[in-house]
């Protein structure tokens, strides 16, 4: 039985226990000068698994604690995957930990449910059952003719069977197996179940290039797709075996803020591409003028009213956003308004423009930003506001819980759309 602890990103390091912090020094997660996590993803030791979730997490409001762990991984597999895809990826994802392990066992543990054990398709020459092969009948028997008719007293076919015992079963099903016990919440809501299924099989060799040796022999007579991604993956988790002398799993991503950014981006609907319509520097150099559009503005995401030719600028913020000193730098706040300056440039005709952070966590104190002109008052009322030159911006704060959820299974988060959508109407 695995004991599941739940902990967030960006809590203190102080408040973790001694053994969990000495296994994230030894993997680097963990630095003499650190005062705070920064890291979301799991560390399997033994039988104690440590969860660490985006910060503003909230467990307590959940009671499906296998599906946030599930959830989780299956997010950070999508992120890494989606930036191996991107042709504009600017973020190299080095800061993805065990992405080969990640991806290889999900793959085998989904394939386990979709397809069930590895089985071998053999093909056997049949007499005088089944059916005809009548070239192979006509080539290889003796025929009679009587009269106009020709008959074949002996005829010969094939039929297919399909072995359950093969040595490559016997591998796929303790690999199976050891996953299950580990990490089988990953697909199934009871991995023991799995195990059980898998118990008559008998264990392959207890050579480990004995294995490799299998499955590589075994890779170059099969044919369909399915089953060549099968062995491959086989053949990747037993290498990852091989050469991991360590005694914990470590599957997540250090820093978490990109990964935010495009979990939001991707379950927002009505977006709007227009990066290649935004403003760029125009440098003058010996009299000649340069564009350098390479070094134009980039925003996270826009979207567009679906009726209306209205927008709003939303840039995901991985900031805790409880207070002053925790929200964003003047550079980002200054950054937006030249967002929404930009975007008056490139739809003149448009009604609304608006500016939105979005922070995690369920709910904060923080409502909106304005710019103001600097004074020695103490009090500052809504007139002091410039949002005539400054648009403000709105600040929505998104569980981040329900946000991993959605964007492991595809899913749009239909209250902040309806929330973004308001905005600009």
């Amino acid at each position: 039985m695995i004991n599941n602890v739940f902990y967030t990103d960006r809590e203190l390091i102080s408040e973790l226990p001694i053994a969990l912090i000495n296994i994230m020094k030894a993997n680097g997660l963990v630095s003499i000068d650190m005062v705070k996590i920064h890291y979301c993803g799991i560390i399997l030791h033994k039988k104690e698994l440590a969860i660490f979730l985006p910060r503003g997490s909230r467990v307590d409001i959940y009671s499906d604690s296998k599906g946030i762990s599930r959830s989780l991984l299956r997010s950070i597999n999508r992120y890494q995957t989606s930036l191996k895809n991107r042709i504009d990826n600017n973020d190299s994802g080095e800061n993805v930990i065990g992405q080969t392990s990640l991806s290889t066992i999900i793959s085998l543990l989904d394939h386990y449910k979709n397809n069930g054990i590895y089985v071998r398709r053999v093909k056997q020459n049949i007499r005088n059952t089944g059916t005809v092969n009548w070239r192979k009948t006509i080539n290889k028997t003796i025929s009679y003719t009587v009269g106009d008719d020709v008959f074949y007293p002996d005829t010969l076919g094939t039929k297919h069977r399909y072995r359950h015992d093969s040595e490559v079963s016997r591998i796929h099903a303790q690999i199976i197996r050891d996953l299950c016990d580990q990490v089988g919440w990953v697909t199934f809501d009871e991995p023991s179940i799995v195990e059980q299924e898998l118990v008559n099989i008998p264990l392959p060799s207890d050579s480990h290039e004995h294995k490799l040796i299998t499955l590589k022999q075994e890779l170059g007579i099969v044919y369909s797709e399915r089953d060549i991604l099968l062995i491959k993956n086989l053949i990747t988790y037993l290498n990852i075996q091989k050469g991991d002398h360590q005694d914990s799993l470590i599957i997540g991503i250090r820093e978490f803020h990109g990964m935010w950014e495009q979990m939001l981006n991707n379950c927002l609907r009505n977006k709007e591409k227009m990066n290649h319509r935004l403003m760029a520097p125009l440098f003058k150099i010996s009299g000649e003028y340069y564009l350098a559009p390479e070094k134009g503005q980039r925003t996270d995401t826009i979207v567009k009213h679906p009726e209306k030719n209205n927008y709003v600028v939303v840039d995901a913020k991985y900031y805790a956003a409880t207070s002053i000193n925790t929200s964003p730098s003047l550079s980002d706040i200054v950054k937006q308004f030249y967002y929404s300056q930009a975007i008056k440039l490139a739809e003149p005709d448009a009604q609304v423009i608006n500016n939105v952070f979005v922070f995690p966590g369920l709910s904060g104190k923080i409502e909106s930003i304005h710019m103001a002109i600097k004074n020695k008052n103490k009090i500052h009322v809504k007139e002091d506001c410039l949002d005539n030159d400054y648009s403000p911006i709105t600040c929505i704060y998104q569980d981040p819980i329900e946000l991993i959820k959605n964007y492991a299974s595809g899913r749009y988060l239909e209250k902040l759309n309806t929330k973004i959508i308001k905005l600009c109407s």
